[in-house]
């Protein structure tokens, strides 16, 4: 008994690993699925497929099916349209979580100039449908119809002799009417049908279409605009019929609707197919900057400090040049005056002989200032012995991510905005200058991190196709007291005064690109290498070719300056408050990573007193909830 209970334990397991196994959730998401199954029951397919999608699907009691199927990753919907169409089967969507699998029955008929109401009443018979046919319906119609499900060989009759069927249910039952189309246009009912999800455009609305101005602008929209710009409603109303009438209500986000019943139905399946939940994605945006800076400076440097350039020895002589073709015949060594014969040099009186220490024997030169031409000059020559190496890294990591809806554009902006001015000067008629101090039409500049997305998700897939611009901008001008800005200086050669003005100088990385993404993979949407290496080398003639001792008059600079720049972009979609929650959490957990006080003062209070605290101020639930403000 024991040994029969433990077979038959074991044949349960294993037919339920088996036919968990042959039902997988792919990667990207629970809406793609993966079906392997060899003579399986319909009904237990279907309740695995709805327990991973997180649907109901009810099955009518009359649906006896088996099913092979081998599908690999495909959306549950189709999936559900593989596995009607494979058991002759029709879904019914009852709402977002309820979904019916049906079989109606299928009929075989052949007529040849029958009356229409005969036809339909033998319809209503094969089926069991409540069908009501007015008295105006005549005519008579040809048909050959085989393995055709009665509801669809129903409404192609009909509409080929030109009448209309309009269904309406009360509780349980449904009852068809089969009328002529003038009786219906007596007949106009009014329903509400109120969206969900969809929404016309806002009245006020971010101006994202330029990125430098992403930080707060905003642009209006009057109603009458708002209802204009509503593709939706514009859809809807060339679904009427001639004498149908639409109104839409901007408080309750409602249709009201006027029409004949089977225009009614259209509007209905048309803003069901439409009006639906719009996934929720996540982008995360990855700068990653790297600088590397090496200089190395080795030798012994002769340098000039008043010279920008690079000197060495120098070499200097100055020749005066005689103010008189007279020779000179006093053996002084000096050229005398013509007209006096005092000695002169250069149009003035100098002294006999040279200067210490290259007048040698020369007593009175001793003291007398550095005056001598033709020789070497050394005064201003520095000496650097220079042993320099400076290894210099940084890494600059800039981490947003932004939290929007399906085909709504995003925008975020973190920094600031720097406005800066401009001078005007203006002289009337009677010379007086008026000076006035206006705001740049450029100004504020924005210095920060832009991130600007346009997500949307493709259906039935979990790919993403975005627009993704990133944007980092800096002021690095050097040149005015004002950090970032550089500094203009001008002047009126007419009146010979001079002015400046302080303008910013922006250094900025953007990246605008469109790309396809798969849910939760990393792209990498840009990047930039920069490498710049300069040597120099400075060296004395003929001494730096001395062998090893020519060393020691060199000098030599070697720097390399290697920056890299790499942007990265990971979406996710958001399917459920368990990702939501997922998402929040590490969130959480990366800002206590970096909370300084945190670390080193623990929590700011204890329990008791965060309730009192909560008790006196009102308290505040933080949660995980999906975002409705669209990144607007």
């Amino acid at each position: 008994m024991r040994m029969l209970i433990l077979v038959a334990t074991l044949c349960v397991a294993l037919f339920a690993t088996d036919l968990a196994g042959a039902f997988q959730a792919s990667e990207g998401g629970v809406d793609l699925v993966t079906i392997d199954v060899r003579d399986k029951d319909l009904r237990e397919v279907l309740s695995q497929i709805g327990d991973q999608v997180k649907v109901n699907i009810v099955v009518d009691p009359q649906v006896e099916e088996n099913v092979t199927l081998t599908l690999e990753a495909i959306d549950w919907r189709e999936a559900l349209d593989i596995l009607a169409r494979e058991t002759n089967c029709v879904v019914i969507e009852v709402s977002d979580r309820l979904i019916r699998f049906t079989q109606p029955p299928s009929i075989n008929i052949e007529f040849q100039d029958a009356e229409l109401a005969v036809v339909l009443e033998l319809l209503a018979k094969q089926s069991g449908a409540n069908i009501v046919i007015s008295e105006d319906v005549q005519g008579k119609v040809s048909l050959t119809l085989r393995d055709v499900p009665w509801r669809e060989a129903l409404n192609t009759i009909v509409k080929t002799a030109g009448y209309v069927v309009v269904s309406e249910r009360e509780g349980i039952s449904e009852i068809l009417r089969i009328v002529s189309p003038q009786k219906l246009t007596e007949q106009q009912e009014t329903r509400i049908y109120q969206l969900r999800y969809i929404r016309p455009p806002e009245q006020y609305v971010a101006i994202i279409s330029d990125i430098e101005k992403q930080a707060g602008s905003l642009g209006t929209n009057s109603a009458s605009e708002t209802e204009e710009e509503f593709t939706l409603l514009k859809a809807l109303r060339r679904a009427l019929s001639p004498g149908g009438e639409m109104d839409f209500d901007v408080k309750t986000n409602s249709l009201i609707v006027k029409d004949i019943a089977p225009r009614l139905d259209d509007i209905a399946d048309i803003i069901a197919e439409i009006d639906v939940e719009p996934a929720l994605v996540q982008v995360e945006v990855k700068f990653i900057s790297t600088a590397n800076d090496d200089i190395l400076e080795t030798g012994l440097k002769l340098d000039d400090p008043n010279t920008p350039g690079r000197d060495g020895f120098r070499l200097s002589a100055r020749g005066a040049s005689p103010s008189s073709n007279f020779a000179d015949l006093s053996g002084l060594g000096v050229i005398p005056d013509a007209t006096s014969g005092v000695p002169i040099y250069n149009g003035s009186v100098v002294s006999n002989g040279g200067t210490w220490p290259f007048d040698i024997g020369n007593m009175q030169s001793i003291g007398v200032p550095y005056q001598a031409l033709g020789v070497l000059d050394f005064t201003q020559t520095q000496l650097l012995v220079s042993m320099v190496k400076d290894d210099e890294n940084s890494k600059i990591v800039q981490q947003p991510f932004l939290t929007t809806l399906d085909n709504y554009p995003s925008t975020i902006f973190v920094g600031e905005e720097v406005p800066f001015a401009v001078q005007n000067v203006q002289q009337d008629q009677n010379g007086n200058v008026t000076v006035s101090i206006d705001e740049n039409s450029r100004s504020p500049v924005n210095v920060g991190f832009t991130l600007y997305v346009s997500p949307h998700v493709i259906p039935g897939t979990d790919m993403i196709y975005m627009n993704v611009i990133p944007k980092v901008s800096t002021l690095v001008g050097n040149t005015s007291d004002i950090p970032g800005f550089d500094r203009f200086r001008f002047s009126d050669p007419g009146s010979g005064t001079s002015a400046f003005i302080d303008l910013p100088r922006e250094s900025s990385q953007t990246v605008v690109t469109y790309l396809r993404v798969r849910d939760g993979q990393t792209a990498v949407i840009g990047g930039l290498h920069t490498e710049r290496r300069v040597e120099i080398e400075s060296a004395i003639p003929f001494l730096s070719d001395i062998p090893y001792l020519g060393e020691a008059f060199k000098w030599r600079r070697r720097q390399a300056d290697v920056n890299h720049l790499l942007i990265l972009v990971t979406p996710r979609i958001i399917k459920s408050s368990d990702v939501s929650e997922e998402i929040y959490q590490n969130a959480l957990r990366e800002a206590e990573r970096w909370d300084y006080f945190k670390e080193k003062y623990g929590e700011p209070t204890t329990s008791d007193e965060a309730e009192t605290e909560g008790e006196a101020v009102g308290s505040a639930e933080v949660a995980p909830v999906e975002s409705t403000e669209e990144g607007r």
